[in-house]
């Protein structure tokens, strides 16, 4: 039920979509779509925390990866092939048009997101400064927080654009994302240097 309305909502946004055509897809009635959920509401509500509790499960999985460069490569790698494998659930997590305001606050995955990004940019740029000893502190994070996000912004920007663009590759795609991500650890290692070290 869920894939389905995952699938509905992404493609028609939370107003157009309809309960009969979710019920549809699947094979069950309305009434049983109503007794699982309670209310369109509440369908759309478990389909995004669905969604967004996976995009930061599977990054969160990968804090323990001592190599922070490479755990940001992986996450990298992560968020992509969960863009072309599930186009459906990116949407509901990263479409700012998909529902109407108040419904479901998607920033709380987000920004869950968004802090992790962060603490690894700060863990990558410590260990690349020779710094990797020094424990990361929130103060650190914050400083971060502002190139995690361009970074996370940038990346879904590239996403959008090759969405409607599907002539290039996926291969392409990942190697321009990998190019924007280190662009802006380089950005965060020369913040985090001149903090650590200023002239």
């Amino acid at each position: 039920m869920l894939d389905a309305a995952t699938e509905v909502f992404s493609e028609r946004g939370f107003h157009a979509a309809s309960m009969d055509d979710i019920a549809a897809k699947v094979d069950v009635t309305k009434p049983m779509l109503y007794a699982y959920f309670g209310s369109k509401e509440g369908l759309y509500r478990a389909a995004v925390q669905r969604a967004g509790d996976h995009v930061v499960q599977m990054l969160t999985e990968l804090m323990d990866m001592q190599d922070a460069r490479k755990r940001l490569k992986e996450g990298t790698d992560a968020l992509l092939t969960f863009f072309f494998s599930q186009r459906a659930a990116w949407t509901m997590v990263y479409n700012e048009r998909m529902a109407p305001e108040g419904l479901f606050d998607i920033n709380v995955f987000r920004e869950r997101v968004a802090e992790i990004a962060a603490r690894t940019l700060v863990e990558a740029s410590k260990q690349e400064n020779g710094d990797g000893d020094t424990a990361v502190t929130e103060a650190d994070v914050r400083q971060a927080l502002p190139y995690a996000v361009a970074m996370i912004g940038s990346c879904q920007g590239l996403l959008s654009w090759w969405t409607k663009h599907g002539d290039v590759d996926q291969t392409r795609c990942r190697g321009f994302s990998h190019e924007l991500v280190d662009s802006h650890l380089r950005c965060c290692m020369q913040a985090l240097r001149a903090e650590a070290h200023p002239a």
